[in-house]
């Protein structure tokens, strides 16, 4: 009741405003949003690429295990943003629910750096 008497206080209305706004939203409008949202996730990818290519931005001691376990983790979360724009077509309520899978998928050994193995 509070959050309704401040926002008529401020707004001059007495509409009770909803605290969860994505699901009035289109799925297409989601995905929009999304997509801006995660344009600089989805470039994690090319930016470990090219500063890890020939060892351009890194230092020439960084071991190619590192770079290929790099390589790895930062296509993680581009991956991840696709598969919640694709779940927004589908549930919109669950796109976010996507993300919780980044921790999951980076904690796997496969993600993470071994430095026996090198």
């Amino acid at each position: 009741m509070v959050e309704t008497d401040l926002i008529e206080l401020i707004t001059g209305h007495s509409h009770v405003f909803s605290n969860y706004a994505m699901g009035f939203l289109p799925a297409a409008v989601l995905c929009i949003i999304h997509l801006q949202q995660s344009s600089v996730i989805i470039l994690f990818y090319p930016n470990w690429d090219y500063a890890t290519r020939n060892h351009r931005l890194v230092t020439l001691n960084l071991g190619p295990n590192r770079i290929v376990v790099g390589k790895k983790r930062s296509a993680v979360m581009p991956i991840v943003s696709l598969i919640a724009m694709a779940l927004v077509f589908m549930v919109v309520s669950f796109y976010t629910l996507a993300y919780i899978l980044i921790p999951m998928i980076l904690f796997h050994p496969t993600f993470r750096y071994d430095p026996e193995k090198t």
